[in-house]
């Protein structure tokens, strides 16, 4: 019985340990700092290198009210705060599109100047605050346009559970289960 516990305990907690290491975020007017009522929507991706030194970034938006003329992820902000602009995504000058690529958080000129400066001016100082930002739900990726210059639709970044880490803790669940269960009937 006591072993059982164990190994429930120690699934649970392997599973709580591991970090998430993809995020996603989902883009909508509403979210803006000053809401707007645009229909456009957007999703975003970001997958982080196992060594926390590189991202791979996806963002996709549908029916802007102009072409994009940026997108950023900014960092660092909670819905309803604005951030500055920590990586440029140099988005494709249409309505509906995407922009993709892989950064490397060491180098320093991944970020923006103004995140850049905010955060010691150094790369170490900038990955740092990143991290904590990403990690932390204060980073959002953000597309503006001519009609929207501050942003037209915008999504807070968050992290998503790795399927490995949702079949540990079902498991464990299951096993703490089965020992009550169990502990039950052996008492009964």
């Amino acid at each position: 019985m006591k072993i059982f516990m164990l190994a429930a305990t120690i699934l649970l907690t392997a599973g709580a340990a591991n970090a998430a290491t993809f995020f996603k975020g989902s883009l909508s007017g509403s979210q803006e700092t000053v809401p707007n009522a645009s229909t456009a929507t957007g999703n975003g991706t970001i997958e982080l290198s196992d060594d926390m030194n590189s991202i791979k970034v996806n963002l996709s938006w549908n029916n802007l009210t102009a072409p994009a003329a940026a997108g950023h992820i900014h960092c660092c902000a909670f819905l309803g705060a604005i951030g500055p602009v920590a990586i440029d995504l140099a988005p494709s000058n249409v309505i509906t599109g995407s922009a993709s690529g892989t950064f490397d958080l060491t180098l320093a000129g991944t970020y923006g100047g103004v995140f850049l400066n905010a955060n010691g001016n150094n790369a170490v100082s900038a990955r740092a605050a990143f991290l904590a930002g990403l990690t932390g739900g204060k980073a959002y990726f953000n597309v503006h346009n001519q009609n929207f210059p501050a942003g037209e639709i915008r999504g807070q970044i968050a992290a998503v559970p790795e399927p490995a880490t949702w079949a540990m803790l079902i498991a464990g669940f299951g096993m703490v289960g089965a020992s009550l269960r169990r502990r039950t009937a052996i008492t009964a």
